[in-house]
């Protein structure tokens, strides 16, 4: 965020002064300068100050409405998560929920080290989860815990399988995906009937 905070003021300021240069030679041109040093004002002046009142309105709109949107798509990362389930039996008194985790980049940069979590709880739901982390924030894979960079290129889809054993008696479990990188965090939520699907 800070690199992207930057980079808008590079650009605002870049404009500012371009349009200031380009402000002063439109006034040397028009002899506006000259006009007002000899206090001469007249319907050229006044048309062309209404002129230039009019066009630093748009600039200014248009400064504003390249920030928005950048701000909002362009500059910022884009996650989707989709996550089905599938309950196993494992003998008489466990069953095992199988969650896959399907992470897609759907921005148009990459997303590096992102932290993945699961939050889980049983029902009835009263938001005491237990945490478990798949991937920190340094790219260990708590699965098999190996350290390695990990990035979703735009347009790059990663699979991940979450199993947690359940007790029987349970009812339902619910699941909370989440994926966050630095100050911004996507989530998807599920909840899986802890009965064998027929």
């Amino acid at each position: 965020m800070n690199n992207f905070l930057r980079n808008i003021r590079i650009v605002i300021f870049t404009l500012v002064v371009l349009v200031t240069i380009a402000a002063y030679a439109l006034l040397l041109r028009q002899d506006i300068i000259q006009h007002y040093l000899s206090e001469e004002i007249n319907v050229k002046t006044i048309d062309f100050t209404a002129k230039l009142i009019t066009f630093l309105f748009i600039l200014v709109g248009g400064i504003f409405s390249y920030y928005k949107f950048f701000k909002g798509h362009l500059f910022l990362s884009h996650l989707s998560i989709h996550t089905t389930s599938d309950v196993i039996e494992i003998d008489h008194n466990k069953n095992l929920h199988v969650l896959n985790i399907q992470l897609a980049n759907s921005g148009n940069f990459s997303v590096f080290n992102p932290l993945v979590k699961v939050k889980f709880e049983n029902y009835p739901f009263n938001a005491d989860y237990k945490i478990k982390t798949l991937i920190d924030k340094n790219g260990v894979r708590k699965d098999d815990g190996s350290t390695r960079d990990f990035s979703l290129r735009p347009g790059v889809k990663n699979t991940f399988v979450f199993t947690n054993e359940i007790d029987k008696k349970e009812v339902a479990f619910f699941y909370r995906v989440e994926v966050s990188q630095k100050d911004r965090t996507w989530y998807n939520e599920i909840v899986v009937d802890n009965h064998l699907r027929k």
